[in-house]
């Protein structure tokens, strides 16, 4: 039962952080830092500029910022109209996550192309954490296809090269 409630404020506080950064790209919130390549990883504040070398898909520029031992990314596939973001911390979850549909290439929950997020995990098993999963250190995904946040396992403690290793960005 502790565990689950560590997972629990864990996932909230990571949904929080997701959360923001989706609503800040939706809004074009803009500020002042260094411009990202689309599909790299980041730490710090990158700026996200809306144009063929950013994203074409936003309407203004937009801001992502993590905090100190966090590791983000983002890709914009023009192709399917999707923006996909993720997060994770060097020290961070290593609680078994619920299984969850992942977008696949496309971007978009409900399409043939969709991964599970582990692979421990069935359709049986949506929703729930299966019985004898091993912690892992955890990335937290999302994209503007639909679908909500999912831990995705790292296969090891997070840092610069994890978030680009993740088929949800593949």
């Amino acid at each position: 039962p502790d565990l689950i409630v560590d997972y629990e404020f864990r996932r909230i506080e990571m949904k929080k952080f997701i959360s923001t950064v989706v609503v800040a790209m939706g809004l074009g919130f803009a500020g002042s830092v260094m411009a990202a390549d689309n599909d790299a990883p980041f730490t710090g504040n990158v700026k996200i500029i809306a144009d063929d070398t950013g994203c074409p898909m936003l309407s203004g520029a937009v801001t992502l910022g993590v905090s100190a031992s966090v590791h983000g990314m983002w890709a914009c596939d023009e192709q399917y109209n999707v923006v996909k973001v993720g997060a994770c911390h060097e020290g961070g979850s290593r609680t078994p996550a619920v299984c969850a549909w992942l977008p696949g290439v496309d971007g978009v929950v409900g399409t043939v192309d969709d991964v599970l997020n582990y692979d421990t995990c069935t359709e049986a098993l949506l929703g729930t954490i299966p019985d004898g999963q091993e912690p892992d250190y955890n990335a937290f995904v999302i994209g503007s296809g639909g679908g909500s946040i999912a831990g995705v396992g790292l296969g090891g403690r997070c840092d610069e090269g994890s978030l680009p290793a993740v088929e949800f960005f593949q």
